[in-house]
This record gives C-alpha cells, sequence and structure tokens, in this order.
C-alpha cells in the first residue's frame, strides 16, 4: 500500500509525529482520508480482518456529525430561570430574578429552556383558542433578554420543548437560534443541556424529556446515571434535595409562566401538579431557590462565599 507517495513505514512514522490535520495538510488529502488509511493498516495488521481472498478489510467510516458541541460554562455565581413561555410570561418573577442578581452581584444568567412558547405552532393552541403570529411571541422575547443583559454579562440559552416546535414545524431547516445571533452577550445552543462548574461542584442543567408527577424523581433519576448534581428544568415545580447516594444536589428550578394566562391550565381539569413559579441560584456549587413568598427574606440576608445563606443581624 501507498500514500500519496509514502510507503507503508514512512506513512506510520509521520502519523505517530503529526496530529491527523497535520498530516492531511502534509499529503494533501482531507483528515478523513488519513483516517480511512489508518484503518486500512490496522485491518492489515490484524488476521481476523481478511475477506476469502487474503485482501485487508476494514469498517466503514462513520460519516455522521459528532455531537460534543454543547455549553461548558464555569461560574461561581449564577442564576437560573426557564419556562417562561413568552408571551405567557410573569413579569413579576423576572423583576424578582433581577432584584436578586443585583442584590449577589451575579452577573451570569443561564436560561434553561422554553423562553419562548411558540404557541404559534401549536395546533391546538390555534385551533382551541387564539390566533397568534410567529412575531408576536419573538419580538417579546428578544426585547426580555436584552432587558436581562442589561444587569448579567453572559446569558446561556439552552432549548426546551418549546424552542423546538419551530424546528418541527419547518423541517429542521432553521430554529429559534437563528433570530438571536446578533445579540452580544448571548449564546444559544440547540442541545438541552448544559455543563456548569461552580466552586468544586460539577453541573447538569438540562431540559430533559421525562415529566413526572412525583417531585425530585427525575433529577435524582438522572443523578444517578450522570453521577453528578442535576437542576431540571421542564416540570414546573420549584423544589431541591439530595439523590439517594446523598452525594448529589438535586433541583426542580420553578417557571416564569403566568398561570393565568395559560390555556391549557385554565380551561381544563387534569391531575398534574399544581406549578410553582420561581427561580434559583448557584453560589459556588450551592443551590437555593426563590419565590415570590420568600423574596423579601432573600432580599435581606448576605452570601457568605461558601453560598450558604446567612442572616443580617
Amino acid at each position: 500500500m501507498t500514500f500519496s507517495g509514502l510507503n507503508q513505514h514512512e506513512f506510520m512514522e509521520l502519523y505517530e509525529q503529526k496530529t491527523v490535520p497535520e498530516l492531511a495538510a502534509i499529503l494533501g488529502v482531507n483528515t478523513r482520508t488519513v483516517q480511512r488509511w489508518r484503518a486500512k493498516i490496522e485491518a492489515a495488521e490484524n488476521p481476523l480482518l481478511f475477506d476469502t481472498n487474503g485482501s485487508a478489510i476494514a469498517f466503514p467510516e462513520n460519516v455522521g456529525p459528532e455531537y460534543n458541541k454543547a455549553i461548558k460554562i464555569q461560574s461561581n455565581k449564577v442564576l437560573l430561570l426557564g419556562d417562561a413561555e413568552i408571551p405567557d410570561h410573569d413579569s413579576e418573577v423576572f423583576e424578582a430574578a433581577i432584584a436578586i442578581a443585583r442584590k449577589f452581584d451575579i452577573k451570569d444568567l443561564i436560561l434553561t429552556g422554553d423562553l419562548i412558547a411558540l404557541d404559534s405552532f401549536s395546533k391546538w393552541m390555534r385551533a382551541q383558542v387564539y390566533q397568534l403570529a410567529f412575531r408576536e411571541e419573538l419580538d417579546p422575547m428578544i426585547m426580555t433578554i436584552k432587558v436581562f443583559l442589561q444587569t448579567f454579562d453572559r446569558i446561556k440559552y439552552i432549548s426546551g420543548n418549546h424552542e423546538r416546535r419551530l424546528n418541527h414545524a419547518v423541517d429542521g431547516h432553521i430554529n429559534i437560534g437563528d433570530f438571536l445571533t446578533n445579540i452580544p452577550g448571548l449564546e444559544f445552543s440547540e442541545y438541552a443541556y448544559l455543563d456548569l462548574k461552580s466552586g468544586d461542584q460539577d453541573w447538569l442543567v438540562c431540559h430533559q424529556k421525562n415529566f413526572s408527577v412525583v417531585p425530585l424523581s427525575v433529577p435524582t433519576k438522572i443523578a444517578e446515571v450522570r453521577q453528578k448534581n442535576i437542576w431540571c428544568a421542564h416540570n414546573h415545580r420549584l423544589a431541591k434535595g439530595k439523590d439517594k447516594s446523598g452525594r448529589y444536589h438535586v433541583v426542580e428550578g420553578g417557571h416564569c409562566r403566568s398561570v393565568s394566562h395559560t390555556a391549557y391550565k385554565m380551561l381544563q381539569v387534569t391531575t398534574h401538579p399544581d406549578w410553582n413559579a420561581g427561580f434559583g441560584m448557584i453560589i459556588n456549587g450551592y443551590p437555593h431557590l426563590v419565590d415570590k413568598e420568600s423574596l423579601d427574606f432573600w432580599l435581606s440576608i448576605d452570601l457568605p462565599s461558601n453560598g450558604k445563606s446567612k442572616k443580617k443581624k
């Protein structure tokens, strides 16, 4: 076998000395070609990988993309909120979040999905309640982000099931992030999760697909699988605890949607649990939850460097 003028020995010497992109540039081929040549050499060296004629064979290349571009963020003070489903959001919860961020000098915000409702793409909403235009949802969502950026330096925005309504409606040709590309300070992700390092704690912040009527059961199960602290959106509940091992924090981060403006809650009766409006913080690895009733308490205390709350004297 020869490789752009190199014999097998010469090729392998360069392969050991160079990275795949560097070797591809030297030989004037793409990286997949270099990887394919390396696979052929491995196959030739393995007696199990020969066909009936004695010719070396190799497994086919993986031609699909790698899904490894989820957001990673390091922050010792971050505020997290989600499930606002604009334009049916609760402005009072947003205002409380701004007050808390300014009180504790929090400059990082994580939007945990379902920031926008996209009911304009919901068949049930359009048939049963009202005809809403996409622009009537998009404009207030963008305005909300810009208001948040008056307080926060960085906003990390992960996708929820409502964001994906747009993808589904147009067969994946565009997503909501295509309308957010020119907003400095904002990073949008099509991934439904991100990795957060806070203090010495690793957190998975996610807008998972699973739902359960049992409080904290979903983040607890995810913690068992992922072996780290878990912050879940989607359930519209505000709760925190520890997993079964006692090692990891598990959190359900509340919601910021106005229940009285939510047609599917107000027009129907179900056995689903009540929602809990609110949001949370992770300070040096420790989670804290805030709702309207506890806002005055949080505005009256200081947080020491270890992230645990301390009542003012």
